[in-house]
């Protein structure tokens, strides 16, 4: 017979036994598995053609589109909408990024690998400024640094461009984007360094501008903040450096292992 406590605890019981199961805290069965909560951005239910979701998570989905031109990546980045945490583009056939593309969605990490990409326009990132925070190109033809399209992304905190056809880095190329930690401009035909190319990069941790043609350093190019840790000028043509030069970069301890080990480095 069931009494009045017994039905009191029973339903209490059922409670907790609820709320363990809605909170994902029901302790998993033998031999079952884990309950695991979805991700808050899942892929969508539907095709993103010509580009693919390749999986979801908290911050965003991850969307590669691979093998395609601006067109047609255009149309699948408008399907998929919303969050984008990473968005990888590979060997496609583009060589100038323009216009409205990204328009649609908010990206917070943008790789372009092995696609023949010449030119980034001024207007190219509109809609990221809020959310863009790592830019890397990787095997491509860019000539030109794309200053005009990063000088509003106030959120940047990595740009990579690795493998281009860059011959310079301008005066003011990073002006305005003060929350950069990491620049790597590398195996490109960088020669000329003019002394204000990293004007006010006063949070910068890592510099990277190995496997270049640089000759010369200029006097004051390097005068960043002092929590610089790392300088790599390895693998160009500089021949003599003025070591007072580097006098204010007291955390980059790895710059001059890397300028005594490739130039000569006098007081």
């Amino acid at each position: 017979m069931m009494t009045a406590s017994t039905t009191s605890a029973d339903t209490t019981m059922m409670g907790l036994l609820l709320v363990l199961m809605i909170n994902g805290f029901l302790p998993p069965a033998s031999g079952s598995k884990q309950w695991v909560a979805p991700p808050l951005h899942p892929c969508p239910d539907f095709p993103l053609i010509p580009c693919n979701c390749t999986a979801g998570t908290d911050e965003g989905i991850a969307v590669l589109c691979e093998n395609t031109n601006l067109a047609s990546m255009a149309v699948g980045l408008r399907r998929a909408g919303g969050k984008i945490k990473n968005l990888t583009i590979v060997n496609c056939n583009v060589e100038k990024l323009y216009g409205d593309i990204f328009r649609t969605n908010k990206i917070t990490k943008l790789v372009i690998k092995d696609t023949p990409i010449r030119e980034i326009r001024n207007d190219t990132f509109i809609g990221l400024e809020e959310s863009l925070e790592e830019l890397i190109v990787e095997n491509s033809q860019l000539e030109q640094l794309p200053v005009g399209a990063l000088s509003q992304m106030a959120n940047l905190k990595r740009v990579i461009i690795d493998k281009s056809d860059l011959q310079e880095i301008p005066p003011n190329s990073f002006l305005g984007l003060s929350n950069l930690k990491e620049i790597q401009v590398s195996n490109s035909r960088v020669g000329t360094l003019h002394k204000d190319a990293f004007k006010g990069q006063r949070r910068l941790k890592m510099l990277r501008l190995h496997h270049n043609n640089i000759t010369d350093v200029l006097p004051k190019t390097y005068e960043f903040g002092r929590g610089l840790e790392l300088l790599d000028l390895s693998y160009n043509q500089i021949k003599k450096i003025k070591g007072s030069f580097f006098n204010n970069l007291v955390e980059a301890e790895q710059a001059e292992h890397d300028l005594q080990r490739y130039h000569q480095v006098s007081g």
